[in-house]
């Protein structure tokens, strides 16, 4: 068991904090970076009301056992970049939650920084309650120091506004540095609330750039020799956040003053964008036969969009209403995206003397419209003489 001083100090206040951290002496400090967690989201775009309910407990579960997983790893930190909530209404029960978290794992200690989401947050008002969660100011450089036996492991904030100024960030070189903010990162610029010029943030002796704001993990370097990393967000909500969701674990190797990252993938649920190329289908059973060959076993409780791609003809036979029932029970979630391109072999219907031939003739010929006007066009034709109903 160590015990660690972390001492407060900003251009206003110094005031001096001290906490046991369950650290053996000779081991890596450890600590967890992640951002975006969106608890108590609206997710009723996609999702029914049960569903939605149920979407929004897995985003405190998954909270909750990141925390849980930390303590069984020897983490020291947990250092949160930024939209923990997705709005400032947040509800008692869900305050209630976090804060007992946070006192359960008291041994923790939760670095708050607030972003556009959660800027008016309850729980940055009520740090004294967990006595554990510490939080930082917009506007102003705030930093905590953890000694170690060789310098400082400092951890440094500020929540962005409109008004703020990255200048004022004085890191001594002879620390490990670790900063957070939340926002867009920009090469150039002045910071404006969302966007972080990073050439502002250079030659600063920061080691690790801890961000949020973008959903997606994502990592590069700082010169002259940190790492900027968004941690992107622990779980996935809709199907602009494909792919695996997390959080970053962080190491902190005093002797060789670095701190190494490594992503771990962490999200109860995976969402799944996959695309069909059926231009050799002909129906839609044949369409939902490709699509549910690309749908696997793991994917069982995922999220999952199909995307139908390819050629097809104007007469081929596609219900995506149909297609969708038929593929309803292999996940959690299934909606299926009709990107298809139609096409017309005009060809074929030269020399038909049906009236669907005629049909066609005369809507090629007509210059007023379109290519994919007139193939919509005599798709719905074909449809209405072949008696079938177009939704």
């Amino acid at each position: 068991m160590g015990n660690y001083v972390i001492q407060f100090r900003n251009t206003q206040s110094s005031v001096l904090f001290c906490i046991m951290v369950d650290t053996k002496e000779g081991e890596k400090v450890k600590l967890i970076h992640c951002a975006d967690v969106h608890l108590h989201s609206r997710l009723n775009t996609h999702l029914s009301v049960q569903q939605s309910k149920e979407r929004n407990g897995e985003l405190v579960s998954s909270f909750v056992n990141m925390v849980e997983y930390g303590h069984r790893h020897g983490v020291s930190a947990v250092l949160i970049a930024g939209d923990l909530f997705d709005g400032a209404s947040v509800p008692q029960s869900l305050q209630n939650t976090l804060i007992h978290i946070m006192k359960e794992y008291s041994e923790m200690m939760f670095f708050y920084l607030r972003g556009n989401h959660d800027e008016n947050s309850v729980l940055a008002g009520t740090w004294e309650e967990a006595g554990n969660l510490y939080c930082f100011q917009p506007d102003t450089w705030t930093s905590f120091s953890i000694p170690l036996s060789n310098g400082n492991l400092t951890i440094t904030g500020m929540e962005l506004t409109q008004h703020s100024s990255l200048n004022g960030l004085q890191l001594s070189s002879d620390d490990i540095n670790i900063v957070m903010l939340h926002g867009q990162i920009r090469n150039y610029g002045k910071p404006d609330g969302m966007n972080i010029p990073l050439k502002q943030l250079e030659d600063h002796n920061i080691d690790y750039l801890a961000l949020g704001h973008i959903h997606s993990y994502e990592q590069g370097v700082l010169r002259p020799e940190g790492t900027w990393c968004y941690a992107g967000s622990m779980e996935g909500r809709g199907f602009d956040e494909p792919g695996e969701h997390g959080f970053v674990m962080l190491e902190v190797d005093e002797e060789n003053r670095t701190v190494h990252s490594s992503f771990i993938p962490f999200a109860t649920r995976t969402v799944h964008v996959i695309d069909v190329d059926v231009s050799d289908c002909c129906t839609s059973v044949q369409m939902m036969q490709k699509a549910k060959m690309m749908i696997t076993g793991d994917m069982q409780n995922d999220m999952v969009r199909i995307r139908l791609c390819g050629d097809l003809d104007v007469s081929v036979e596609k219900d995506i209403t149909t297609i969708e029932k038929m593929l309803e029970n292999t996940c959690w979630y299934l909606e299926v995206k009709d990107e298809t391109r139609l096409f017309v072999d005009y060809e074929q219907y030269a020399k038909d003397a049906s009236l669907k031939g005629e049909f066609v003739r005369l809507v090629y010929g007509n210059d007023t419209y379109t290519s994919v006007e007139k193939a919509e066009i005599i798709q719905c034709g074909i449809a209405a003489l072949n008696g079938e109903e177009q939704v």
